[in-house]
Formats: structure tokens, sequence, C-alpha cells
């Protein structure tokens, strides 16, 4: 909980070497931390020897300032002692004569949470004070191994308990209520339960963890592995424990029991579930309850599961469910996604569908019959399903469609791409409407609107930063409709990219088995993930892969091109590569749901069209740690930043597109270095919770004008 006051610590001393001393047992807590140069490491003295060791330890040090966490007496006289120049702590237990600055304890201490009391040792800092750990890609990577050692299946999602509390046995909840919750979520919801805790804990591991699908690490983990561990799971169960806070300083939905002490003073913070009974003896504070455990058997079984299901099932939905309950009642919206071939764009409108619908809106799909992604909706779940609305693509059956919008009550009908507002308006003219909806475009590509398309919506959707440009200037070319403007990147399906786990396979086996394609273990891999179409500049790429493997370079002997994706230039390209005598190293793929496995066994993933509006594939292989390179000049650069999270070359130049080729293969660990970068920004400035809160805003400010 002191970690928000190690971040102001820094802003407050940009320059100075800021060492972080604590005991043994909690050290590692602080590895990677950012804000710390040093972390001093001492098991707690015994003896006046290893006190006095620590005294002189401090002498040697010379600190000109010494921030007093703790509240012990102890701790003040070895400051003193070590000559620490300024001693900034609590005025508690008759120590304020050890110190330069004593600061006393707020009136509100047992009321405000620790976090805010600690940070009033100093006299300043800025914005809101949240709690953080870091874990890095390696050890995340670990974690997951072990887990996958120890039985998960990658389609599984993660529950971490932690039964233990080193305060005492008042503040756990009952071992039997533990191992019965877990069993249960392994059985009726296939979830991969993992048991952590403290090694003095392993007894009571043993007892929850009967069952051979629960997996039992308590007293089997580093404290490091611990938060590696706690980091890749996808809701977190506690006691007011250290773990708890753990989990909250990773952002892990996390549900926290409390009976004996005051969530007001430590409950996980920013956020977390509470679930404690108010009692007349509680908060009590005690080690041990003196009486029937009340506080803790108040708290059933049935209760804290409905709450870890929703966090599990839901997880970052739910206060996406909260927006869209707050309008009254929430829009009714029909999404048209009627291209024939399955791209960007539609991943994109699939994954908005479904995640609508997790959420609890009111929404309807229409899809054309022949279609890619009518195989793919065939997929869905039956409830998503009645969702459904198929088009006919010759004699479009606009009546029918428009019956169903009208039962429904549609209020917006957001077009996928430009030809659908015509399809809108059909649908409108058919059918008659208690009120018009609202026609919404979500303009995917940099091209131009064709003519009088602009006239005809009321809010437009672009998907990247030069997209919103180019709508400004064009509503300012117009007269007569001021239409809304959203920026909202695209969606995609994240879990596939978060919770992919790699195989075991050789990249040459990988390749092999699923493509039949001879690639060895020591030849790098480029992929380039999109349909065969002009736009994609494939021709660029392809002449790049001829001239690298003509020249001397390292690349020209290791080099091979993945192409997924399909399309009508199929045979041209093709062709191509058989006459820059590169077929050997261009590999087509075709369409396929190998997307994750493709970019987790290539070294780079290249875009080298024109005028992306952005790539969902940048994204994604964002999500796999893989650096890209893409072309100047196109929305893709909201993603790519030129040598920060992947490299830019000049847009259609090939001599340049070659050297940043030939650069990130030639040096592996600055790709490694941009993958991981890539990773952190887009799991940040892409997140899908943000995207889709920015739709439900807009859904619900055009329903309020309506």
């Amino acid at each position: 909980m002191s970690t928000p006051a190690l971040k102001v610590l820094r802003e407050l001393y940009p320059e100075a070497h800021i060492t972080a001393m604590c005991q043994s047992n909690v050290s590692d807590i602080l590895i990677s931390n950012p804000y710390l140069d040093e972390i001093w490491s001492y098991k707690k003295p015994e003896n006046r020897k290893e006190k006095k060791e620590i005294i002189n330890l401090l002498k040697e040090k010379k600190f000109d300032l010494g921030i007093l966490f703790t509240n012990s007496l102890s701790s003040a006289w070895w400051f003193f002692r070590g000559r620490v120049k300024e001693r900034v702590g609590f005025a508690s237990d008759m120590r304020s004569l050890l110190l330069t600055e004593a600061v006393p304890f707020p009136k509100n201490r047992k009321e405000q949470h620790l976090i805010f009391t600690y940070l009033l040792l100093f006299k300043s800092g800025s914005g809101k004070p949240v709690p953080e750990l870091f874990v890095t890609a390696e050890e995340e990577e670990k974690a997951k191994k072990i887990l996958i050692d120890n039985g998960l299946s990658p389609d599984q999602k993660i529950l971490g308990i932690s039964p233990g509390a080193a305060f005492g046995s008042a503040k756990c909840w009952l071992p039997e209520r533990f191992k019965s919750l877990a069993e249960r979520f392994t059985v009726e919801d296939n979830v991969q339960v993992v048991c952590l805790g403290h090694k003095s804990e392993i007894d009571l591991g043993k007892t929850i963890c009967q069952s051979s699908k629960i997996i039992n690490l308590v007293g089997k983990t580093s404290l490091r592995e611990l938060l590696a561990i706690i980091s890749v799971c996808d809701a977190f169960l506690a006691n007011d424990s250290g773990p708890m806070h753990i989990a909250a300083a990773l952002k892990i939905p996390l549900v926290a029991i409390f009976g004996p002490t005051d969530e007001k003073i430590s409950r996980p913070y920013p956020e977390g579930v509470v679930l404690r009974k108010n009692l007349s003896c509680s908060p009590c504070h005690l080690r041990e309850c003196p009486q029937s455990h009340e506080c803790m058997k108040g708290v059933s079984v049935n209760e804290v599961y409905r709450k870890l299901k929703n966090l599990l099932v839901f997880s970052f939905f739910l206060s996406l469910s909260v927006a869209l309950s707050a309008a009254n009642p929430s829009p009714s919206i029909l999404l048209l996604c009627t291209a024939k071939a399955f791209g960007g764009a539609e991943n994109h409108a699939l994954s908005l569908f479904k995640n609508l619908s997790n959420c609890g809106g009111r929404v309807m799909m229409g899809i054309t019959e022949d279609s890619s992604l009518a195989e793919k909706t065939k997929k869905l779940s039956k409830e998503l399903n009645k969702n459904i609305i198929t088009i006919k693509r010759c004699n479009v059956n606009a009546m029918e469609v428009a019956k169903k919008c009208i039962e429904k009550d549609v209020e917006i009908i957001q077009c996928n791409e430009e030809k659908e507002i015509a399809l809108s308006y059909e649908i409108l003219k058919a059918g008659r409407w208690r009120r018009k909806p609202s026609i919404v475009l979500t303009r995917h590509v940099l091209s131009k609107c064709k003519k009088g398309t602009l006239e005809k919506i009321d809010a437009a959707i672009a998907v990247s930063s030069p997209i919103v440009s180019y709508l400004e200037k064009a509503r300012e070319a117009l007269s007569g409709n001021n239409f809304r403007i959203a920026h909202i990147p695209p969606l995609y399906e994240i879990d596939k990219y978060l919770q992919f786990f790699p195989s075991k396979k050789t990249k040459h086996d990988f390749f092999k088995e699923e493509f039949d394609i001879n690639i060895e273990n020591n030849q790098s891999v480029i992929c380039m993930i999109a349909n065969l179409y002009r736009a994609k500049n494939h021709k660029l790429l392809l002449n790049a892969i001829s001239k690298i493997k003509a020249s001397k370079g390292l690349a020209s002997k290791s080099i091979h091109l993945v192409l997924a994706g399909n399309g009508p230039l199929e045979k041209k390209l093709k062709a191509l590569s058989r006459k820059l005598k590169i077929s050997d190293r261009t590999h087509f793929v075709g369409f396929t749901n190998k997307i994750p496995e493709i970019l987790s066994y290539s070294d780079v993933n290249i875009l080298p069209t024109k005028k992306e509006g952005l790539g969902i594939a940048l994204i994604e292989a964002s999500l796999m740690k893989k650096p890209s390179i893409i072309a100047s000049g196109s929305g893709s650069s909201d993603v790519i930043k030129d040598k920060e999270t992947g490299l830019i070359f000049k847009n259609n130049d090939l001599n340049d597109c070659i050297e940043k080729i030939n650069y990130i293969i030639d040096n592996p660990k600055i790709a490694s270095r941009l993958g991981a970068m890539a990773y952190k920004f887009v799991k940040k400035q892409f997140s899908i919770k943000n995207s889709l809160i920015k739709y439900i805003n807009l859904y619900k400010t055009l329903q309020e004008a309506a």
C-alpha cells in the first residue's frame, strides 16, 4: 500500500538516487519498480550485532533523506544512529525526538485508507494515488508455463484463490467453503482454479485442493512467481491479506472477504468487490475469534460464487452494463455487416456484436447468407444467434428486416461500410416507424466517401486519427448536416490473444504440420495478415523479399514470408512470386483461424498498405509481443510508433521497406524490445472496455437527441 508514495517521491526528487529498505521476506515485491534505483533487502535483526550492522550500513550510504512508513521506535532509532540527515515519519511510539520531522496522524486515521495516510509524509504530490506492482513479460510467460505444466488448458479462465492471512485465523474464510467454491467452478464452469499461499499454509492448501482439477501451489512459489501467477488470473479471491493487495495493484478483478478488519482502511484499492457481514462485534481487529466466527460464517459459498462468476464471465463488461442500464431503456441497435469476405472490418463488427450483447445491450446484427461472417456466426451461442438477421443479397428483404427492427424498437442502425447506408434507407422506407432510427457509419478506410454519403448520416465513427481529420474537414464542407464524429478504435477478439499459450511445437513442426511449409527453426519469419486486395500493397512486399534474397546480408539466407488471407489477387501474387523467384520463400496460407499461432512463430509482422485505416492485425501482433513494420501516412501510426512499438518506412518506398526489414531481422534484441513495448502500449491505449464505453456514450447521445 506504500507503492503510490514511491511514485510521489520520484516526482518530488526526479534526479535523486532512491533506495527502498525493506525486510527480505517482502523486498522482492519491489523488483522492476521504475521509481526505485536500489532495493536494500535485510533480514529482521535478532541481536545487537545485526542491528549495529544495519546502522553502520546506513552511515556508509550517507542518506540525505529517510522516509519511515513503519511506525516502530526501532526503525526511527536506526535512522537516527545511522546519521540520516532528514528523517520523516509519523509521531508514534515516543519516537518524535528521533525524527527531524514528526508528522502527526490525521484525526480521521481510522476512517481513511492507509494509502492516503502514507501520503501525508510528503508535502506535495500530484494525481490520484494508485498502487502499482510490476511484472515483466518473461515472468508472465514463466507463470503461464507453470500453470500449463500443472494442467491448465488454453481455453480455460483462471481463478486464483488465496485462503490464508498472516494476521491470524480470524481473517480467514472457512477452508471448507474455499474447497466447495473451487470444486464448483472446476466442475460447473470449467474454470481452472489455482490455490496460492505461503509455505506456512501448506496444510491449508492440502485441505482445499483435494480435487485433482485444482492446482495447488501453496508454499511452492517465490514471491515474484506469486505476483506473476496472480497477474495472469482472470479473477481473484482472497481474505484481507497481502495477496489481496497484490491482485488489486495488478488490477485483477477481485473479491475480498472481510471480517475482523476494517475495509475503510485496508480494502482493495482502487477497485475490488468487498464482502462482509455488518455485525456488532465487527471489526474487532482480533487475531483469533473468541466467539463463533459469525463474520466469516455469514458469507455463503453461493454469494461468493455469484460475485466471482460475474467477474469471470463479464470481466470488464461490468462497468459497461452499468453504462447501458443508465439509459432507460438501453438503446436498441441494428448492426449491418453485409460484406461477403471476412477482414478486419468484419472482425470488428462481430466483436462489437458479441461484446455489446455480453454486457446486456439490445443489439441485432444483419448479415448476408452467403458471407464468411455467416459461417462465423454459426459458432455463436443459441442466445446470440436469435439476434442474427439474414439479409438477401440480390432481392433485399427490406420489409422483413424492417418488421423485426420495429418489433425490437430499433433506434440506431449502424453501418460497417458505406454501401450499407443505402440499405439502411431501404429498410427505413419499408416500415412504419414510431421514430426514425439514427444512422451511424463506422469508417474503416482513409479514402474519401462518395458524394452525398455524409449528408445521410447522424454520426460517423472513425477508427483512427487520420480518418477523424478527414471527417472533420468533410463536415466543414457540408452546409446542411452537422453529424457527430467519434474516434473509437476497432474492436477485436482480445481473449484469443491475451489467453494464448504458446505450443510446445517447434517453428518447423508447426508450419509443416499446419500448412506443409518447410521453415527451419533458425530461419526468420515475416508475416502479413491481410486479405489479398490491391490496397494492401502485397506487391511492394514481394519485391522487397526478392531484393533481400538476392542480397548478401544475413536476412537473405534466413527469411521466409507467410501471407495469411485470401482475395481476388491470389493468382496474380503467386505468379509474381514465381517471376521474382521467391516462391520457395513466400507462403500463401489463405484464410485461417491460426492467426495467433502464426504470429507466435513469426519474428515480425508487416503491413505495407498505402492508406490503411487502422490494421487490427497490428493490434493482434502487439498483443503477441511482436514488432510490426508499417508504411508512413496511414492510420496504422496510431498503433505503431517509430522505434518505440515498431518501425515505419516511407510510404511505398521499396528501399526503405527493405532497410527496415533487414534492421529488424538483424537485430533480434531490438525486435524483442519493440514487441514488448507494443504489447504494453496496446493493452493501455486499445482497451476494448474503453472503446465500448465510447460506443455506449455515442448511442446514448443519439438516443437522447432523437
